[in-house]
């Protein structure tokens, strides 16, 4: 009986072990949490969402991954809550942006463990995700790519109310 309890102890640690992380944001912000863009966190720059009509804020991490040269933050505009995560690496090469996108997949896929496809370049754990956009060569021969963690719940209802088709929600407790 002690050696039965000993491995079930044994299996349900190791097994405990490799539990999945929440998807819960990135570089320091968490999703649902209230960003307030003000002088002090962020540098200035702000840019409008292609397809929700939201702004972003450009803001610095505390810790910063090497390989990225701006970071931005997505909020919804009355409660000023994140939905979206995006950073800006630059590359030599669009082989090298490639092989740094599957680096960021993989570590995503094995940290989340949700629904992966590496050939569409995206994680998701639920409602949440992580992608990765194909790389875009600039005029100097550099190659710009990013990598985006969304909350697509409540961004998705932020594009329906900016689109007139409801309101937004005030995701207190989220």
């Amino acid at each position: 009986m002690k050696r039965l309890l000993l491995l079930s102890i044994f299996l349900c640690s190791s097994l405990c072990g490799y539990a999945a992380v929440p998807l819960t944001g990135a570089f320091g912000l968490k999703f649902g949490e209230v960003f307030t863009p003000n002088d002090s966190n962020t540098q200035g720059a702000v840019r409008t969402d292609e397809r929700a009509r939201l702004l972003a804020y450009r803001f610095q991490p505390a810790a910063q991954n090497r390989h990225f040269i701006e970071y931005w933050v997505y909020i919804t505009p009355v409660t000023h809550r994140i939905y979206r995560i995006v950073a800006v690496a630059r590359a030599n090469t669009e082989q090298l942006a490639i092989e740094q996108q599957n680096a960021i997949l993989t570590v995503a896929r094995d940290r989340y463990d949700g629904d992966f496809s590496i050939h569409d370049r995206w994680v998701n754990q639920g409602t949440r995700s992580v992608t990765v956009r194909p790389p875009l060569p600039q005029p100097d021969g550099s190659v710009l790519w990013q990598v985006a963690y969304t909350d697509q719940a409540l961004g998705g209802r932020i594009f329906a109310a900016n689109n007139g088709m409801a309101e937004e929600v005030d995701e207190t407790g989220l």
